[in-house]
């Protein structure tokens, strides 16, 4: 908490982001969208090819109720806001457009084998962004992608009918945790990578162990804690020694984590 840009709580990723929208029912006869089928919009006649729906909500299709992403491909054209979506060529609907998706990178049901189980925060700076190596992509492509502030970003370019595409912008939503959102929403499947503060390990029974620090720095968590157990107490004295011990590591721990 006292500085959480030591190096010892940075860490780099490299993850996957697949295109998404958020989806929603608007009644009971509606079916889950099968894999591979393109749907279309019932006014715009934009199409995608679904690759997963992801329920967030805990949902049914059977009762109208479930909600979540629909991840696709080869989009074309952009849907308007509640806008029905039913399989091509057929009147069987499979959900309504909400807004395309974001990302919670610690979530391991929307991010699968690409969710990040330590992440913090993101070090914005180091972010970028690549198309993923394929026969069509084969050239390397790895940009660096600037960080917008949300309320600037909803204004100046959340709004309107957007039409996927390589993303330029990133932006951390005001969810709780670590949401990205991207301007243009992506067209097709990307990497980010960059660096990350790592969330600490919650020290609660007797033999956890704090793994971010080395085994070096271990004594620094025992001298704090006799720290306020002399604050509690109300002994000088201990809290003092405990200090004087304390401040040998902390003192090195802060060298090393500054960078040459």
């Amino acid at each position: 908490l006292e500085n959480d840009d030591s190096e010892f709580r940075k860490s780099w990723f490299s993850t996957t982001l697949n295109p998404r929208f958020y989806f929603d029912l608007a009644a009971t006869d509606w079916i889950e969208a099968p894999v591979a089928s393109i749907i279309e919009g019932d006014v715009t006649g934009a199409t995608f090819t679904v690759t997963s729906v992801i329920i967030l909500n805990g949902g049914l299709f059977s009762d109208g109720t479930a909600q979540g992403f629909i991840e696709f491909t080869n989009p074309t054209g952009a849907p308007m806001i509640r806008e029905n979506l039913r399989i091509k060529g057929t009147n069987t609907y499979v959900g309504r457009f909400v807004k395309w998706g974001d990302y919670r990178l610690t979530d391991q049901d929307e991010m699968g084998v690409s969710y990040i189980s330590d992440l913090e925060d993101i070090w914005w700076e180091s972010l970028k962004i690549q198309s993923i190596p394929g026969p069509n992509e084969n050239l390397m492509n790895e940009t660096p992608i600037p960080y917008m502030d949300y309320s600037k970003f909803m204004q100046s370019y959340d709004t309107g009918m957007l039409t996927p595409g390589r993303p330029i912008y990133v932006t951390e939503t005001p969810d709780d945790g670590v949401r990205l959102a991207f301007y243009p929403p992506l067209d097709k499947p990307y990497s980010i990578q960059g660096f990350y503060i790592r969330d600490v390990t919650q020290l609660i029974n007797d033999d956890d162990t704090p793994e971010e620090l080395k085994q070096l720095y271990h004594p620094m968590i025992f001298w704090r804690a006799v720290m306020y157990y002399g604050q509690y107490e109300m002994q000088p004295a201990i809290q003092q020694e405990a200090q004087t011990r304390y401040t040998v590591y902390k003192k090195r721990l802060d060298r090393e984590g500054d960078l040459p």
